[in-house]
């Protein structure tokens, strides 16, 4: 086993990160569910809030595709965070989840073609020297292979939201109310 930083790789070019899908998984899922306590995000143009905190941003309707959708996470472990209030939509994503899985890109004839890539360049011989870069200096396979999600996560709250919203603030913005539980 060959440690390269933080990813140990087996022989094969496959990692052994010590993850398993049940370890990503549960702690995913409990974001994803604590984010809907927060406060949710809809696409929309989106504006700073004249009153309150002036970093909240406010969203007039539901993001429609991904890329209007509020991203949310560490980097390892992430949301596309779509709002709504009926209806709430997270997409997940961990960066463990790829098309093929993550392996060890290295090409090993890179570092012998180097010397003639230079020596190809400095003669203004560009084509020669892109084609044998092409060749040898780029990784096996030559593309990353992409992400893939990791799964979505839909709630839906329409009886809840339909008796919240006759508590509407003067602006209009139908506010649900949260009140701490009695029982323990």
């Amino acid at each position: 086993m060959t440690d390269h930083g933080t990813i140990r790789t087996n022989g094969t070019g496959e990692t052994d990160d010590g993850y398993t899908r049940r370890g990503v998984l549960a702690p995913g899922l409990g974001a994803a569910a604590g984010s809907l306590l927060v406060n949710g995000a809809a696409a929309g143009p989106a504006r700073a809030a004249t009153r309150g905190n002036p970093l909240t941003l406010w969203y007039t309707r539901p993001a429609a595709q991904c890329l209007e959708a509020l991203p949310v996470g560490c980097g390892r472990l992430g949301a596309m965070v779509f709002g709504g209030v009926e209806t709430e939509r997270l997409q997940l994503n961990e960066d463990g989840i790829w098309a093929g899985g993550p392996h060890d890109y290295d090409n090993p004839e890179a570092l012998a073609a180097l010397p003639q890539i230079r020596q190809w360049v400095w003669e203004d011989k560009w084509q020669a020297a892109q084609n044998l870069a092409d060749q040898k200096f780029l990784g096996r396979p030559s593309e990353q292979a992409p992400y893939q999600v990791l799964g979505a996560y839909v709630t839906v709250v329409t009886a809840l939201v339909r008796s919240a919203t006759r508590h509407r603030p003067a602006a209009g913005r139908p506010v649900l109310p949260v009140r701490p539980s009695s029982r323990r």
